[in-house]
């Protein structure tokens, strides 16, 4: 048997090649080629997304899916309850925004930006749109998730792109919620790509006011080595910061001139919760004995989230229990 095969191998060895045995070869030659390329795009792929090589230049058509486009709020202080002090500092942080005739006046430099920090549910993003609401001001509110980008360099221009949007419907108000992902500790950073993004935010943050739109140029063309020059009448927005985990945010960003003032939304006490079941029940059909001093008495620990599901699930309870009510006369005759 051996023998055979043995043979058989030295006959095929002498046989002149034919037409389909060129093909065949010249076939698997081309698909052995075609192996180690496809295996180097892999490999440059996961180099890009982890920021190690050049960054790739994808232009503006994946910017343009981030929705940058101010919008008129939903509320207004009169939504929120408990949140006096913090509703006065609000109001000495925006004046520039509605009268900046009075810095310019004195001489001083506005404040850039605020951080709202709290547990989760204390209404964080809530109390930004009421900002905005209460003054009348446009609002640019954007996810911080959004901005983030697996290629090297985009995160960076997709942060240059909202802050040239944000200056030029000043005045305004731009929201960066859950800022914390873009904004960490560049010393316990684990990619170089998150230390640029940071040091990308620090550098829009100390531009306010003085960044404008070149004439001619549009959002498709953003010259960045064209040095930013001053102008006679800056316009001024706030850029207002949401997270729940202020530790984390970079110390750079954090300084006067940067954000300016950190306001604290804890968890609300006694008479805060009050006022919250209030206006969370306002439009609920409620029996006259309900007491909300009593139901805030009963909750500890309880945010604006927390009391809002628990008027939620009472209503759910009132609605299944008039369906039970229905249900039972039939289930009886039945």
């Amino acid at each position: 048997m051996m023998n055979k095969s043995i043979t058989a191998l030295y006959t095929n060895a002498k046989r002149p090649a034919t037409s389909n045995d060129t093909a065949e070869t010249s076939s698997h030659n081309q698909q052995d080629n075609e192996i180690p390329s496809a295996h180097l795009r892999r490999k440059n792929k996961r180099t890009m997304d982890n920021g190690e090589g050049p960054p790739m230049k994808k232009g503006f058509g994946a910017i343009e899916m981030v929705q940058i486009v101010p919008q008129k709020a939903r509320y207004t202080f009169a939504d929120l309850g408990g949140c006096e002090s913090q509703f006065l500092e609000v109001c000495r942080l925006t004046m520039h925004l509605k009268h900046p005739e009075i810095h310019s006046t004195l001489g001083i430099q506005p404040p850039n930006g605020v951080l709202l920090h709290g547990p989760p549910g204390c209404g964080k993003t809530m109390f930004a749109e009421a900002i905005a609401g209460e003054f009348e001001l446009p609002l640019i509110r954007i996810s911080s998730t959004e901005l983030v980008a697996g290629i090297s360099g985009e995160t960076e221009e997709k942060i240059r792109l909202l802050f040239q949007k944000a200056a030029q419907h000043a005045p305004c108000l731009l929201l960066l919620d859950e800022i914390d992902v873009i904004a960490q500790k560049r010393e316990t950073a684990q990619r170089d790509m998150e230390r640029r993004v940071v040091s990308q935010l620090i550098a829009c943050l100390d531009d306010i006011g003085r960044s404008v739109s070149h004439p001619g140029s549009s959002d498709q063309d953003l010259i960045i080595d064209t040095p930013i020059l001053p102008i006679n009448r800056p316009k001024h927005f706030l850029v207002i910061g949401t997270t729940s985990r202020l530790e984390v945010i970079d110390s750079a960003l954090r300084r006067a001139g940067r954000f300016d003032k950190e306001l604290a939304l804890g968890i609300p006490d006694e008479r805060a919760r009050t006022k919250i079941l209030e206006i969370v029940c306002r439009g609920l059909r409620m029996d006259s004995n309900i007491s909300m001093k009593v139901l805030a008495r009963l909750t500890p620990g309880y945010v604006g989230a927390d009391l809002q599901a628990l008027s939620r699930e009472a209503a759910l309870c009132a609605v299944n229990s008039v369906k039970l009510l229905e249900v039972e006369p039939r289930l009886g005759s039945q």
